[in-house]
């Protein structure tokens, strides 16, 4: 894996402005255009969550959120140099140690389904049906804690 450090922060609170800067560019162009959302649309789940920052050096190389009231698995976005490199398993465990931490049973995604197959080699499966409720299909699926 491309070492990378983590950092966990509570709602947002505390993420220095250029990192903060970072990742919301990082969202736009990887989460937030495709689904043709802004990021007032997250407002109140980003309040709400705990937030892990990759950084490679003074490089931004993941982001993903845990939502302890949906007990889920939110964003996880990997920039392209570090895909393939072990960052996005590194950014799940994260995740998954926090859901563990708080008691939750289990840890839930709701996955692009161009993604599935990672989010299966990591542990999640399937519950439901593909939905197509938007612009991206994506599929729930959910791994024990």
């Amino acid at each position: 894996m491309t070492e990378a450090e983590i950092t966990r922060y509570d709602g947002g609170v505390g993420v220095p402005r250029p990192v903060a800067a970072a990742v919301a560019h990082l969202r736009r162009r990887e989460l937030l255009a495709p689904e043709r959302k802004s990021l007032s649309d997250y407002s109140d789940s980003d309040a709400r969550s705990v937030h892990f920052v990759a950084r490679a050096g003074e490089q931004l190389a993941g982001y993903v959120q845990y939502d302890p009231e949906g007990r889920r698995l939110r964003q996880l976005i990997v920039a392209s140099e570090y895909r393939a490199a072990g960052l996005g398993r590194a950014l799940v465990a994260a995740v998954r140690d926090e859901g563990h931490r708080r008691g939750a049973p289990e840890l839930r995604v709701h996955a692009w389904t161009d993604s599935v197959g990672f989010y299966r080699c990591v542990g999640f499966r399937p519950v439901g049906e593909v939905q197509v409720d938007g612009p991206v299909p994506w599929l729930a699926l959910v791994m024990p804690l």
